[in-house]
């Protein structure tokens, strides 16, 4: 009877070190690469809470098509914004609004408007986009010359934000 006995557990043993390797090996993570860092985070059920991750965005250098811009930065929790009107757009020609948000937590929605950059403000466009750290752009035609500025409307949960108007391609 003692011998019956020895293989079963050296099964049961096989068997128990053979799921601690699994658990283990389930433990390994995977690098991130493209901009984005991240820590590694437990495997979650579908559908259930995930850890953030921190998107590092970069702010695109002024270029000559660009009418106006505004820029965003949170600083332990006050938020700053920076709107500058750099030129003038023309008037019946298509221009773009493009962006990007870097959220500080879960993803948001970020709300932008371009207005009149004059004391009557009148709104010309108005819209919202996704902070996920992917760009965003959308085609607008302008009515009037007189400058544009951009702003943010609403950015809770932004932890840095750009957007800006710049003549499309086909104006210049």
């Amino acid at each position: 009877m003692t011998l019956c006995r020895r293989p079963r557990f050296r099964l049961m043993l096989g068997a128990a070190i053979a799921a601690g390797v699994l658990v283990l090996g389930s433990c390994v993570a995977e690098p991130v690469s493209n901009g984005v860092s991240a820590s590694p985070t437990p495997q979650t059920r579908a559908g259930g809470p995930s850890s953030p991750t921190r998107i590092d965005l970069a702010i695109p250098a002024r270029n000559a098509a660009e009418i106006a811009r505004v820029v965003l930065t949170v600083d332990d929790g006050a938020a700053n914004s920076e709107v500058e009107v750099s030129d003038i757009p023309t008037a019946g020609r298509e221009h773009l609004v493009e962006g990007a948000c870097a959220p500080a937590g879960e993803t948001v929605d970020i709300d932008f408007r371009v207005r009149l950059a004059d004391e009557g403000g009148q709104d010309v466009l108005s819209g919202s986009f996704v902070c996920d750290g992917e760009p965003f752009s959308e085609t607008f035609v302008v009515t009037t010359d007189t400058p544009l500025q951009i702003d943010f409307t609403h950015a809770d949960g932004a932890a840095l934000a750009w957007a800006r108007v710049l003549r499309s391609e086909a104006t210049d």
